[in-house]
C-alpha cells in the first residue's frame, strides 16, 4: 500500500518548469532554499487514502533517449536503499528491518528504472509515454 502524503510536492525550480511550464512561479519551500512547494488541493488532487502500490519508477539521470527498462529486485533494493529519506536517522537494527521490508517490497512488485530525455522540448512525449505505461500496468492488474 501507498500512504497519503504532505500535500505538497517538492520541485527544484527547473523540474518545476519542466513539468508545469517556463512561467511557473511556485513559492519556495522555506528562506535560503531554492526548492519549490507545488501544493496539492482543488487545482492538483492528492489521494486521501492508502491505494495500491502496483509498480515502483527509479529515476536515472536524464539521456540520450527517454526509456522504461525492467529492474531486477536487487538492482531495486540498491537504489530504492542508496535514495531512502530516513536511513540517516535510523540505528542499524531499523535501518536492517527498512532493508528487509525494502527486499519484501521489490519481491513482490515490479520495478523499473526510467530514463528522461535530456532534451526539455521531448518531455511531454517522455510524460505520455510514462502515463501509457501507467495505464497499461493498472489494466493488466485490473484483469
Amino acid at each position: 500500500m501507498a500512504e497519503p502524503f504532505a500535500s505538497m510536492v517538492k520541485l527544484w525550480p527547473d523540474g518545476a518548469e519542466l513539468a508545469l511550464g517556463p512561467r511557473v512561479n511556485l513559492p519556495a519551500i522555506t528562506d535560503g532554499w531554492d526548492k519549490r512547494a507545488l501544493y496539492l488541493g482543488s487545482t492538483c488532487p492528492a489521494v486521501t487514502a492508502p491505494v495500491g502500490l502496483e509498480a515502483i519508477a527509479c529515476l536515472r539521470d536524464r539521456g540520450s533517449a527517454m526509456s522504461i527498462e525492467s529492474l531486477p529486485p536487487a538492482a531495486a533494493l540498491v537504489h530504492l536503499a542508496a535514495n531512502s529519506s530516513a536511513g540517516h536517522l535510523l540505528d542499524s537494527n531499523e535501518r536492517a528491518a527498512e532493508f528487509r521490508t525494502l527486499s519484501a517490497l521489490v519481491r513482490s512488485v515490479p520495478c523499473v528504472a526510467v530514463t528522461a530525455p535530456e532534451e526539455p522540448g521531448a518531455y511531454p512525449q517522455f510524460v505520455s509515454r510514462v502515463l501509457e505505461w501507467a495505464r497499461a500496468l493498472s489494466m493488466a492488474s485490473a484483469r
